[in-house]
């Protein structure tokens, strides 16, 4: 990890792979759009991990229209902050609109319940906006430096690969024998194991549904993992 301040480290995984080692003080970010659709990449992942009552949560408040590209959402009992990038799915993001999320952030940040968690933040973007990530990254560190409330924790994630648990996963993809995944699956997998780099690559092989992905992170299959 790549040291900012105190507060702030910069991260090579993904968001799931550092909470997972912590004790339950960390609190997720999720880069979502304001019309409900969770249908690709980290949003999709966090539809899948924890669909329920948190994503429905979510749609309740798009149909509302309480999600807005400006503003901080926050899901106390799941502890994840809904982050939209961008108004539609269909549409690219506008760096403002980052920028905007940031200022808002940070003053529920010095005002709001955050003391003493771990907050772990993603890239924010989406996947058709070209932003250069760099740029983004900049304006991400700069505000929260600007914060004065050291009480709280930043994790910036890049996601730039997988590392233990979600490798690990992955590596077992090829050598168990996964009872809960049909075989016709289990085989599709198989025939395309050198395009899965990450979890997230599942859903571009053929026959994988949420219920796959959903079912290899069971905790009764990965019990040893997790």
């Amino acid at each position: 990890m790549r040291k900012i301040s105190e507060n702030i480290l910069v991260s090579p995984y993904s968001i799931f792979e550092e909470y997972f080692k912590r004790d339950g003080k960390w609190i997720l970010i999720n880069t979502v759009n304001t019309e409900w659709f969770m249908w690709k990449w980290i949003a999709l992942e966090f539809k899948v991990r924890f669909w329920d009552e948190y994503f429905l949560d979510y749609s309740e408040k798009c149909e509302k229209w309480t999600i807005k590209v400006w503003s901080i959402d926050y899901n106390e009992k799941f502890k994840i902050i809904n982050f939209p990038t961008k108004a539609s799915y269909k549409r690219n993001s506008k760096i403002e609109w980052i920028i905007y999320w940031l200022d808002d952030f940070c003053k529920k940040v010095e005002l709001w319940f955050f003391d003493n968690n771990i907050i772990y933040v993603p890239k924010l973007w989406s996947s058709n906006w070209w932003q250069n990530w760099e740029e983004v990254l900049q304006i991400i560190k700069d505000k929260l430096l600007s914060l004065k409330n050291d009480k709280v924790k930043f994790i910036i994630c890049e996601d730039k690969e997988a590392w233990d648990i979600e490798k690990e996963i992955i590596d077992n993809l090829r050598l168990y024998n996964w009872t809960k995944i049909p075989e016709k699956v289990l085989n599709e997998i198989r025939k395309n194991f050198y395009k899965i780099k990450r979890l997230r690559h599942l859903f571009d092989i053929k026959w994988v549904w949420e219920k796959t992905y959903k079912d290899i992170l069971d905790l009764e299959i990965q019990e040893s993992l997790f």
